[in-house]
């Protein structure tokens, strides 16, 4: 019997926090979608650094996963005043397929980054996702 193939696709809750130990860590949300390790979706977080007082900040991610290795970038919205620059990520999928940890970084005038760590919201691994979208017919 073969193994599963991994999907992220689904719910996610995560945090990323700032190698500069005078910053808080932020909480976000995520949606993300996962055919064949492209990677793409949407993530909302209080706004921490904008000065336009918006509640939530929006972005659109996409990247990569190749088996357990995802790399992906992150893109506010273009209304999110100080968040022109686009962010890296990359990290590793836990061998149950429920959660990233990994490393994020802008490049500013000057770099700035820290870790983050996503877990799946919803509960479902990562062979119960595959498995629903297997019986697909294109």
């Amino acid at each position: 019997m073969t193994k599963p193939s991994l999907s992220l696709s689904g719910a996610w809750t995560g945090v990323y926090d700032y190698d500069n130990p005078g910053q808080d860590a932020v909480s976000f949300v995520a949606t993300l979608t996962d055919i064949a390790g492209v990677i793409w979706g949407e993530t909302s977080e209080p706004n921490s650094f904008s000065p336009i007082p918006d509640k939530d900040l929006v972005a659109s991610i996409s990247g990569l996963r190749t088996g357990r290795e995802v790399t992906f970038s992150k893109e506010y919205q273009a209304s999110v005043q100080g968040g022109e620059e686009v962010v890296f990520y990359a990290g590793q999928v836990s061998e149950d397929g429920q959660r990233i940890k990994g490393t994020w970084r802008i490049q500013f005038p000057f770099e700035v980054g820290g870790p983050f760590v996503m877990d799946r919201a919803d509960g479902r691994t990562a062979v119960k996702e595959r498995t629903r979208f297997a019986s697909v017919e294109i």
